[in-house]
């Protein structure tokens, strides 16, 4: 996970909390949407990193076929 989403996740974690505190609970809804959205975003980057390395691996492994 990227450090900078990391951060953000966890600020608005801490914000989700303190409005569960002080009894809000659709501010504090607001906020697990924007994490769900932001771990939503973190596991598709990662997923899109693993894809990118597993097409490179297909490519090499056809060349050395190929040869």
């Amino acid at each position: 996970m990227d450090i900078e989403l990391e951060r953000r996740i966890e600020l608005l974690e801490w914000q989700r909390d303190n409005a569960m505190r002080i009894r809000c609970p659709l501010v504090a809804k607001k906020y697990q949407r924007m994490i769900d959205k932001l771990a939503k975003e973190s596991r598709n980057r990662s997923t899109d990193k693993t894809e990118a390395r597993g097409n490179d691996y297909r490519y090499s492994n056809q060349d050395n076929q190929q040869v």
